[in-house]
């Protein structure tokens, strides 16, 4: 019997790259985005003897808005539904991971400033021990987890999809080596216009305007502070109220 594999992301985490050009390209695979169950079952006989791979970063629940943690309850009732056996997470260094969410909640049409953000999203510092909970929940119940980063495949594609491949027990495809999804970043000045053009053009019109922008890796001004206030929070040290207005 094949394993039956799902992708639980985490957001922000490579998963674009992986549901549109990595999953659809794996020989003997049965992939699926999201849960169409129905589907699944509707295509007969040969698909079934595939291995079934379901992407969705939705496992986890959403991280929009961060005022909660992992729902590992949610994951736990669809590895049961799916009688999943095998589960990819892919993770990202927790500084640029916090980085990539306040970017794209601006993308949307957030107006808050860094600190605001930071103090009031409090269920941000439970995402960043997920791979810990996991690994020991998942192996309570005898399920084979493979944790990868978004760092390895930016700097490692090869290795990555190798590791992958090996667990979902697929040959590794061949891709093109250019190509990416979702890469947009911003810098302090992109990021202050934005939100001031996001109080007068609500319901996230900038983000058409904004995508494409590039981040300046030299602004250390705006990581710096990001930086300091996700590790003062994570940590404790800023006391987060218990909703945007207080």
């Amino acid at each position: 019997m094949p394993a039956r594999v799902m992708h639980v992301g985490l957001h922000k985490s490579g998963s674009t790259f992986l549901q549109k050009t990595v999953f659809p390209a794996l020989a003997g695979v049965n992939y699926l985005e999201g849960f169409a169950l129905g589907n699944y079952l509707r295509r007969g006989d040969a698909d079934l003897a595939k291995i079934p791979l379901i992407s969705t970063e939705g496992g986890l629940g959403w991280p929009y808005p961060l005022t909660e943690g992992p729902n590992y309850e949610r994951l736990d009732f669809l590895i049961e539904l799916f009688a999943i056996t095998h589960v990819i997470l892919v993770v990202r260094e927790f500084r640029s991971w916090t980085r990539s969410l306040y970017f794209q909640t601006i993308k949307e049409g957030g107006v808050s400033s860094i600190e605001d953000w930071c103090r009031t999203n409090t269920g941000l510092a439970r995402w960043k021990n997920v791979r810990v909970e996991l690994e020991e929940r998942l192996g309570a119940r005898g399920v084979k987890l493979l944790v990868l980063s978004q760092e390895q495949l930016r700097e490692d594609r090869a290795r990555f999809l190798g590791d992958l491949c090996a667990f979902i027990g697929a040959d590794v495809p061949a891709l093109e080596k250019s190509g990416s999804h979702n890469v947009s970043r911003y810098g302090t000045l992109t990021i202050a216009l934005a939100r001031m053009v996001n109080r007068l053009i609500p319901n996230g019109t900038l983000r058409t305007i904004l995508r494409g922008w590039k981040l300046d890796p030299r602004d250390q001004l705006l990581f710096g502070k990001l930086g300091r206030l996700t590790e003062a929070l994570s940590s404790g040290k800023i006391q987060v109220p218990e909703s945007p207005d207080a």
